[in-house]
């Protein structure tokens, strides 16, 4: 059980790298809502408290990841807020000087 539950984590790291590259890469928060994940910060921080609360290790290293994570993205998306990258541009019709 431990093992799926290890597995698990590890795709919730690598479910978050795309995001975090874009944002890196691109230096676009375009798309992102930072309210979403906002929330999605407070919810894992929230479950993170359940799972010590009931001793689940494994769930304690996913809601950190996934708090980690989120704060990350969320601090890239803050940094980047007015910047749009070209693809964004062209989707949403902005004229880029």
């Amino acid at each position: 059980p431990f093992l799926v539950g290890y597995f698990a984590t590890a795709l919730v790291i690598g479910a978050y790298v795309p995001q975090i590259w874009r944002l890196l890469s691109e230096q676009c928060s375009a798309g992102i809502s930072v309210r979403a994940y906002a929330l999605w910060k407070l919810s894992s921080a929230l479950f993170l408290g359940h799972s010590i609360t009931i001793g689940d290790v494994v769930f304690m290293m996913t809601q950190l990841v996934n708090i980690v994570a989120l704060g990350v993205i969320l601090a890239l998306a803050r940094r980047f807020r007015n910047h749009i990258c070209a693809a964004h541009a062209r989707q949403l019709h902005v004229i880029r000087e």
